[in-house]
């Protein structure tokens, strides 16, 4: 894509994202932006256009987190910037000891637990040192299945996600078989489903407790 072609650039000023310094979107807008870039030739990933557009897409505490820095010609050193002022103070190996002790908290739904590895994942994919960003996608998955519970674990399995986000779908849609298929208070009986009855303690007459047909009081003395 040539950046002196204006459709291009018009294209690109659209893709990417605004940021206005929220450190919880940090991660996911250093990947956007990345995401941009990588349908750029190498050698027009820093063209002054483009770093133009990138900075004018910030606002708010970003804007304070550059605004003092001397150095601003790739988009390497805007990002450092962002991530010294607004990042993860943690490392790759803090990160990392962090996603082995998540776990499924009582009572949570596969999605939310699942939103919360994702916090993880883009933090790991954005200070993590492996080559293969996938490496650690196959990581976050692992930890997710074998926290939800036993019967939506196996069912994410079998489905076989490539992602945590087809992860997740597949969690959502077997958390909603799983409810749909639960026994309610019909029981299956000769097949036709058949409504409990109450079960009210069965009393006999003959089971009446003896009652005397007199009542005898002990003798009074003056």
């Amino acid at each position: 894509m040539s950046l002196l072609d204006s459709p291009h650039l018009k294209i690109l000023v659209d893709l990417i994202p605004k940021y206005d310094g929220t450190k919880k979107l940090l991660n996911f807008y250093i990947r956007e932006v990345e995401n941009v870039l990588e349908q750029i030739e190498v050698a027009g990933r820093n063209h002054p256009t483009l770093l133009s557009v990138i900075k004018s897409k910030l606002s708010g505490a970003a804007v304070e987190a550059i605004a003092y820095e001397t150095n601003l010609d790739t988009w390497n050193n805007i990002k450092t910037a962002l991530i010294r002022r607004l990042g993860e103070p943690r490392n790759e190996i803090q990160v990392m000891q962090e996603l082995t002790r998540s776990r499924k908290f009582k009572n949570e739904n596969a999605e939310s637990f699942g939103k919360r590895l994702r916090e993880l994942l883009d933090t790991l994919l954005s200070i993590g040192n492996h080559a293969n960003k996938g490496y650690y996608e196959e990581m976050i998955i692992e930890q997710y299945v074998n926290n939800l519970d036993f019967h939506v674990s196996l069912g994410v399995r079998i489905a076989k996600p490539d992602t945590l986000e087809m992860a997740i779908v597949a969690a959502r849609q077997e958390e909603a078989r799983l409810a749909l298929n639960k026994p309610g208070p019909s029981t299956f009986y000769n097949g036709t489903f058949r409504q409990k009855e109450p079960n009210f303690p069965q009393h006999s007459h003959n089971n009446r407790l003896p009652f005397p047909s007199r009542l005898h009081l002990p003798p009074t003395h003056p």
